[in-house]
């Protein structure tokens, strides 16, 4: 929500941070994200029900980590392996 702030370049700018963590070795949990970031900042959005023009999100959602909600996206076929 507070990155929104900053427009949608600091809120792709944090999920390309992230996947970048990500891919290396020492962070991997398992699992790709093989789209762009840019439908990853999608994806996280509407699952926290965000609305861009008042700020306002699910206030049950708001608690939980963007990690973690990133995880419901990734590419569950390499997350068997």
């Amino acid at each position: 929500m507070q990155l929104s702030v900053a427009g949608p370049g600091g809120q792709i700018g944090f999920i390309e941070g992230f996947l970048a963590c990500h891919a290396s070795p020492n962070n991997n949990r398992g699992g790709t994200f093989p789209r762009p970031a840019a439908e990853y900042v999608k994806s996280t959005s509407n699952w926290y029900r965000f609305n861009s023009e008042t700020g306002d999100i699910d206030e049950k959602r708001q608690p939980a980590f963007i990690a973690d909600v990133l995880f419901r996206f990734r590419d569950q076929d390499s997350a068997a392996r």
